[in-house]
């Protein structure tokens, strides 16, 4: 899986109100983040019951066979290797014993806005989801471990990845985060959901709900962190239809279906 960063911008009420959340654990100091990379925080949902949001640091720590950080496992194992995107086959992330605990006992949702993909080329585009339809959740498993420096229990996550859909290949890229459709996200967090039932959760995305935009390079760099990491340099690879309708917003009319490149330039005028 090539390198991606993820982004979450949303006010933390509409995180609260998307994912119905009870109560926002540990992150009272929520800020926006355009530029979430590999080692940083994370925001997470893993209990299905209290819906809470936590922070997880991205890099799955402590697990049999692997050494260093995992940041992405594939939902199909060891099997399509090719990342064939008709792939029919189970996916066989379960087969592997080194995440078999992890993945019937310690599921969680990633929430985020967007994620870049071609971080680190000359190419870099961000990703959502038509209809202003975030934040939105990807699939992740985490674990803990104890901290030997500070003593501290810390927890990490991985991020589930699936054969691209044809969306990200046009782009360039084999491998994309497993997005999970909303009315699976429940399937996904209860502990008492079926093998079946959580491997189903892993399908690829449909490329016509997605759409991705070009932005500048600056997301190559991690210190960078603002509103204008994300800002499109070029228009969305696909056209979307817009409603012919406006609504009234503070004495100005806008358009009622707008895309999420539109809504990061109406932000900076």
């Amino acid at each position: 899986m090539e390198i991606i960063n993820l982004i979450l911008g949303s006010k933390i009420e509409r995180i609260k109100d998307r994912f119905k959340m009870s109560s926002i654990v540990e992150i009272d100091d929520y800020e926006a983040s355009y530029n979430i990379v590999f080692g940083h925080e994370a925001m997470a949902i893993c209990n299905m019951q209290t819906r809470q949001a936590v922070k997880f640091i991205w890099g799955l720590k402590e697990i049999p066979k692997h050494p260093e950080p995992i940041y992405f496992i594939r939902a199909e194992g060891d099997r399509n290797k090719s990342n064939d995107p008709n792939y029919t086959g189970t996916n066989a992330i379960f087969l592997k014993p080194e995440f078999r605990n992890a993945l019937n006992h310690q599921r969680c949702l990633i929430v985020v806005d967007a994620f870049v993909v071609g971080v680190q080329t000359e190419d870099p585009y961000l990703v959502y989801l038509r209809n202003k339809n975030h934040p939105f959740a990807l699939a992740g498993i985490w674990n803990t471990f104890n901290d030997p420096e500070t003593g501290n229990t810390i927890t990490t996550f991985a991020i589930m990845t699936t054969a691209a859909n044809h969306l990200i290949r046009a782009l360039g890229h084999q491998r994309m985060p497993a997005i999970i459709h909303i009315e699976r996200e429940s399937s996904w967090l209860k502990t008492s959901s079926s093998l079946t039932d959580v491997l189903n959760c892993l399908s690829p995305f449909p490329d016509r709900l997605m759409n991705a935009y070009p932005i500048s390079t600056k997301v190559n760099d991690p210190v960078q962190n603002d509103l204008s990491v994300i800002q499109p340099i070029g228009e969305p690879v696909c056209k979307e239809n817009r409603a012919p309708t406006f609504v009234r917003k503070k004495d100005k009319y806008i358009p009622s279906d707008i895309t999420w490149a539109d809504q990061v330039r109406m932000s900076k005028e």
